[in-house]
């Protein structure tokens, strides 16, 4: 089921209303427009700013156009009221930019950083276009889960956030790690988003997976994957939490350290396999992720669901 903004615009000038209208639907692929033909009664109900209308309909009238400066923060304002009237996050790319994938969790342990780099590395060998693994929350060093990064020479990533922040043109490619198996990984804790521009101005990035760690911000993910450790009483209510997902809502939930593979509707078991994970000897804290193990296997059926979900944005 498809997820769209149903919207009527209720201008006292038209031509504002089809100039306005063109603009969004320029933003994004996934809105309905209407043009009401007669501007409501001042003071009606279903003209008030906070009234989003029936049947999900959000109504834009001349208050509403007016305190917003742009057709673009008008936009963010209509998908904060259908996540207030339908529970759901709007999921929709952005005209020829990447796909964005959360994966972040409650509480650390939960093993968020180990699922987003299978995952990107599944999506990678499914996807037309790159994809891309930007590690910003977390604790530990997320590197050392990528393999080939002996043989790239990458810059510090506190030099990295500087240059983005501070609107420094550079060489992004030069703090870009090229992972063995597909995925354009690099970390930014503080502009991760800027990263992910510039990337994409030089690759066609198709779908970016951000390792948001514990407690991370989702608002800005057209998927979003949560994480949590079974046994933790975080993630207690897990099963029941799956099972209340709406259908058009983009979104599901890993269950890491289970006793096996198993699916039920958007909750996904991950088995606890110490095979798959081994420690690289001489290197420290690396560790390699068995792409041929029981927790890559785990993980596959959850790239297929999110590789649905993409196919569906577009």
């Amino acid at each position: 089921m498809d997820c769209y903004l149903n919207v009527m615009l209720c201008l006292e000038n038209k031509h504002h209303a089809a100039a306005l209208a063109r603009r969004l639907v320029q933003l994004t692929d996934r809105i309905h427009i209407t043009i009401a033909a007669e501007e409501p009664e001042s003071g009606s109900e279903w003209a008030k700013k906070e009234n989003f209308g029936d049947d999900n309909m959000l109504i834009v009238n001349d208050e509403l156009a007016a305190a917003c400066s742009s057709a673009s923060a008008l936009l963010e304002v209509l998908k904060e009221g259908y996540r207030a009237k339908t529970g759901r996050r709007l999921c929709c790319a952005a005209d020829g930019g990447p796909v964005i994938i959360g994966v972040g969790s409650a509480a650390g342990g939960s093993g968020t950083t180990a699922a987003a780099v299978t995952l990107a590395r599944i999506l990678a060998g499914k996807l037309s276009g790159e994809t891309a693994l930007i590690f910003s929350g977390g604790s530990g060093n997320p590197l050392d889960y990528l393999e080939n990064i002996e043989k790239c020479d990458h810059k510090t990533t506190r030099e990295l956030d500087y240059m983005l922040t501070h609107n420094i043109e550079t060489d992004i490619m030069k703090y870009i790690i090229k992972d063995r198996y597909g995925p354009l990984a690099a970390v930014s804790a503080a502009a991760p988003r800027l990263l992910l521009e510039r990337l994409q101005a030089i690759c066609n990035v198709e779908a970016a997976v951000l390792d948001l760690g514990s407690g991370g911000r989702t608002a800005d993910c057209h998927i979003y994957i949560e994480t949590a450790a079974c046994g933790d009483l975080r993630a207690a209510a897990f099963e029941e939490r799956a099972a209340a997902i709406p259908a058009a809502e983009n979104r599901i939930l890993l269950l890491n350290k289970t006793a096996a593979i198993n699916r039920e509707g958007r909750l996904f078991c991950l088995p606890l396999d110490s095979e798959s994970f081994r420690r690289v000897q001489g290197t420290g804290s690396r560790i390699e992720i068995a792409m041929d193990g029981i927790f890559t296997a785990a993980m596959r059926q959850a790239a297929e669901e999110v590789k649905n979900m993409i196919d569906n944005m577009k």
